[in-house]
């Protein structure tokens, strides 16, 4: 069973760019056959689950879950 990664970036600061670039590099380097990754981006007011950059869905933030296609994912 693969087990389900996070990976959290963005913020506010001034190295936000450093931190997305960061976290694809870490996202690309995982291996899909052991692990579910899931790129978290963090701005001034919501947390996003995002895919190629696009927001596809926003994580709620009572128990850190996403809700795709049904389907709730912690």
């Amino acid at each position: 069973m693969k087990k389900n990664i996070a990976v959290i970036t963005g913020g506010e600061a001034s190295e936000v760019g450093i931190s997305l670039k960061s976290a694809a590099v870490v996202c690309a380097n995982l291996n899909p056959e052991k692990y579910n990754v899931y790129k978290v981006v963090i701005d001034s007011t919501e947390w996003w689950y995002t895919v190629g950059g696009e927001r596809k869905t926003q994580i709620d933030k009572n128990d850190f879950s996403l809700t795709l296609d049904g389907t709730k994912i912690k």
